[in-house]
Formats: C-alpha cells, sequence, structure tokens
C-alpha cells in the first residue's frame, strides 16, 4: 500500500506519502529543494527568487559551476568569496593603511587594525552563494584561467625625450608599529623572506633586494 513509502488513510484510501516521496501512491521520487530559484514569479517587491524544487532548473541544480573547473589552475567559489578577495577599491589604495587609521590613541597603544582588513560585502543578493567564478593561481587569468599572465615591468618608452609623459620615481614610506615578531614585503607577486621589526637599514636593504622582481637586468 502507498508503494511502502507512505500511510493509507480510510475511509477514502488516500496515501499520504512519506519525505522524499510524491505521488497519488507514493511511488515518485521528490527532488531536493534548491535554496533560491533561479526563475519564479516575484510575489512582491524584492520578493522572488524563493526555494522551489531543483531551483526550478529541470534537474537539480543549486549552484553553477566554473568553466572546466577552472582548468585547474584556479580556485572555484562563490560571487561572495570573489567580492571579499577583490580589490578594496581606489579610496583605499590612495589612503593606504597608515597608523593615522590603526592608532586609536597619540601612542598608538590601542589599535584597530579592520580598516587594513577591509573588504567588500556581497552575501545579500540572492545569488550570492549560487553564481561561481574562478580565483586564477598566480601566473594565470582569464575567466577560466586559461590564459598566462606575461612578464610586467616599467615602460622603457616613458620619461624619455620623446615621450609625452614624463617619468618621476615613486616614493613610498612604511611605518611599523610592531614591537616585536617579524613581517614581509611582497612586489610584483614575490614576497620576500621574514623581516625582524627592528631590523637595521642594511638588514633591511639586503632582503629586499633579493627578490627577483626588483633585481635589474
Amino acid at each position: 500500500m502507498c508503494s511502502g513509502h507512505g500511510k493509507c488513510h480510510s475511509p477514502y484510501g488516500v496515501c499520504s506519502c512519506y519525505s522524499g516521496y510524491m505521488g497519488a501512491d507514493c511511488s515518485l521520487r521528490t527532488c531536493p529543494i534548491g535554496s533560491h530559484a533561479w526563475t519564479d514569479h516575484a510575489i512582491s517587491d524584492d520578493h522572488a527568487h524563493n526555494p522551489a524544487e531543483c531551483s526550478n532548473r529541470g534537474v537539480a541544480c543549486e549552484r553553477k559551476t566554473c568553466p572546466d573547473d577552472c582548468r585547474q589552475k584556479g580556485r572555484c567559489v562563490s560571487s561572495a568569496e570573489l567580492a571579499r578577495n577583490a580589490d578594496p577599491g581606489i579610496l583605499r589604495q590612495i589612503e593606504g593603511c597608515t597608523a593615522a587609521s590603526i592608532c586609536q590613541d597619540a601612542d598608538c597603544v590601542e589599535r584597530d587594525y579592520s580598516p587594513c582588513m577591509e573588504t567588500t560585502e556581497y552575501d545579500v543578493p540572492w545569488e550570492a552563494d549560487m553564481m561561481q567564478g574562478c580565483i586564477c593561481d598566480s601566473g594565470y587569468r582569464g575567466y577560466d584561467c586559461s590564459l598566462r599572465t606575461c612578464a610586467r615591468g616599467d615602460d622603457p618608452l616613458t620619461g624619455t625625450e620623446l615621450s609625452e609623459v614624463k617619468q618621476t620615481n615613486e616614493v613610498q614610506l612604511l611605518e611599523c608599529q610592531a614591537t616585536f615578531g617579524t613581517f614581509t614585503l611582497t612586489f610584483m607577486g614575490e614576497t620576500t623572506s621574514p623581516i625582524s621589526v627592528d631590523a637595521n637599514v642594511f638588514e633591511f636593504t639586503e632582503t629586499l633586494s633579493a627578490l627577483h622582481t626588483l633585481k635589474q637586468s
């Protein structure tokens, strides 16, 4: 009775199916319910993409996959994760993460490093955890990580007498507020070995100069 997947109720002989089964005789399996439907009808303002069987995709499909699994040259992550790994933006690039952002008092005893870890949040949109994209490994790029990145460096045509764009050397000031431990610096994808916070100028310069990306050909 009821295909062994439900209870038959008297006096009309109607089946009440167990979870996971459906149909008049409980002979059909139900499909998984996706957390969001890819397509459906909005029931009110900003109220759509509700949970639906098979996410309204015809087959059980709650998330899109990355093209060719990122060619095994990257990680397939959600839109929310892509946003968290995105560039913090022009404003943060301009302001940097300085002592003015970190120090909570004049002597910088109380510190808040959260400004240095600002990320872009993308958790509210319905597709935040359904759409997937590639974060490519170093040396690869493209929507599926199938392209190799070329070496990057200074444009030899800037700063010359024939160039309309005049070049100036960039000077950066690094402020280290730590009293113990080590830190590293990364330039064009290459990272230094650990540098002690109390390293002198010679030690710092020697460690930084060991980067191949800084060496002159």
